[in-house]
């Protein structure tokens, strides 16, 4: 099972740097593409919140770093500390309101966004702001996807009667 979880993370990943790397980068301002790599680690996070999870969740990081032609490291820390704060909460965070998702997502985009601007600015010093309106639009359109995406990795994911009984008993937000 941990095998198959695994490939199918790196096939979701690859899927997910693929649509916003050449798909969606080729039609739409950067702005405006969702980091559908980030959606599937907090997604992980919710729903994998292991040693294994945290795992996978560097592997989708490190996936992005592959892809994104510039320091190797960057999206693998800033997805294991995205995984690492959002598996403390999974236990008490019902995702399966889309409102939650989409805060979720959205509040982990913005993280994950200064923290790998901040990694990045140590190993290439360059003047760029930290914190922008861009990294806020960008943030939201990702929240947009969180929940539609949370939705299709469930059924992916997740085999029906299994796992999960833990986290039926969190407070619905």
């Amino acid at each position: 099972m941990t095998l198959k979880k695994t490939l199918l993370t790196l096939i979701f990943g690859f899927i997910a740097v693929l649509l916003q790397g050449t798909l969606f980068g080729t039609f739409i301002p950067k702005t405006f593409i969702p980091n559908f790599a980030l959606i599937l680690v907090v997604f992980i996070s919710f729903y994998e919140n292991s040693v294994f999870g945290s795992f996978l969740a560097f592997l989708v990081g490190l996936e992005v770093d592959f892809f994104s032609s510039n320091v190797l490291g960057p999206w693998a820390g800033a997805s294991v500390v995205v995984f690492g704060c959002f598996s403390m909460l999974s236990r008490r965070v019902f995702v399966e309101s889309a409102l939650t998702a989409m805060f979720a997502v959205f509040v982990s985009a913005v993280g994950a966004n200064i923290l790998y601007l901040m990694l990045l600015y140590r190993f290439k010093p360059q003047g760029s702001d930290i914190f922008s309106f861009q990294l806020l639009i960008n943030s939201f359109v990702t929240a947009l996807f969180g929940p539609l995406i949370f939705k299709w990795l469930r059924k992916v994911y997740i085999k029906r009667g299994h796992g999960l009984s833990s986290r039926m008993l969190a407070v619905y937000i």
